[in-house]
C-alpha cells in the first residue's frame, strides 16, 4: 500500500512539473515573432518614403536644367537686329541686316516684258525687269552675287518666288563682282513671273525662317509698272 501511495505521489509531482515547464515556454514562443514583425514594419515605414522623396527632387532639378539648355535660336542669336520693312514701294530703299553683312537696296524702277528679251521667253507667263541700286554698309568688301542670292520676286507672298536670271540675258546689266564698303552700284534684276495684279520683291522664306536676314518687301502693282 505504501508503494502505491509513493508512486502516485511521484506521478502527481512529475505531472505538475511538466505542466509548469510547458506554461513557461509558450509565452516566449508567442512574443518573439511579434516583436520581430513590429521592428520590421517600423523600419520599412520610415525609410522607403524618404528615399522616394529624394529621388523625386533630383529628377525635378534635372528636368529644369535640361529645359534651360534647349533654347531655340532667334534672330538676336545671329545678330540680326534691324527691323523688318514690309510695305516698301518703287523708289524706296530697304535696309538689310544679314549674317553676311549689312547693305541697302533701292528699287528704282520696274518693267514687265511680255514678248521675251534677247531671244529668250519666260518659262512662266512674263518677265519682270527691275532696276536696282545696292549700297554696301557692312564695313567690309562683299560680293554682289551673295547680296542677291536670297532675293526673289513673288506674285503671292506665300509662294516660293523666282530668283535672278540676269546672267542669261545679254542686254541686262548684271550685278556681279565685288562691292567695297560704302560703294553704290546700280544694275538690273530679271526673272520669270506668272501674270498677276501685283508682284513682291522680297527674301526667300527659307532665309527668313533660318533667321539669316530681316525681311524687306516691296509691293509692285502692275499699274505702276512701265
Amino acid at each position: 500500500m505504501k508503494k502505491i501511495l509513493t508512486l502516485l505521489t511521484i506521478l502527481i509531482a512529475t505531472t505538475l512539473f511538466l505542466s509548469a515547464c510547458g506554461d513557461e515556454k509558450e509565452p516566449t514562443a508567442d512574443t518573439t515573432p511579434t516583436e520581430s514583425q513590429d521592428n520590421t514594419g517600423e523600419d520599412s515605414a520610415t525609410e522607403e518614403p524618404v528615399e522616394d522623396t529624394e529621388k523625386g527632387t533630383d529628377s525635378t532639378q534635372e528636368d529644369d536644367s535640361n529645359t534651360g539648355e534647349d533654347s531655340a535660336t532667334s534672330k538676336n542669336d545671329l545678330n540680326i537686329n534691324t527691323k523688318d520693312q514690309l510695305d516698301l514701294k518703287i523708289g524706296d530703299t530697304g535696309k538689310f541686316d544679314t549674317t553676311i553683312g549689312q547693305f541697302e537696296i533701292t528699287l528704282d524702277n520696274a518693267k514687265l516684258i511680255t514678248d521675251g528679251l534677247d531671244g529668250e521667253v519666260s518659262q512662266l507667263d512674263d518677265l519682270i525687269l527691275l532696276d536696282i541700286t545696292i549700297k554696301n554698309t557692312s564695313g567690309k568688301t562683299m560680293l554682289l552675287e551673295e547680296i542677291l542670292q536670297s532675293t526673289v520676286v513673288k506674285d503671292d507672298l506665300e509662294s516660293t518666288g523666282t530668283s535672278n536670271g540676269a546672267e542669261y540675258f545679254d542686254s541686262v546689266e548684271e550685278l556681279k563682282g565685288e562691292i567695297a564698303d560704302g560703294e553704290e552700284i546700280s544694275g538690273q534684276f530679271i526673272t520669270d513671273v506668272y501674270e498677276s495684279e501685283e508682284y513682291y520683291l522680297a527674301q526667300e522664306s527659307g532665309a527668313i525662317a533660318a533667321g539669316t536676314t530681316n525681311q524687306v518687301i516691296w509691293t509692285i502693282p502692275v499699274s505702276e509698272i512701265q
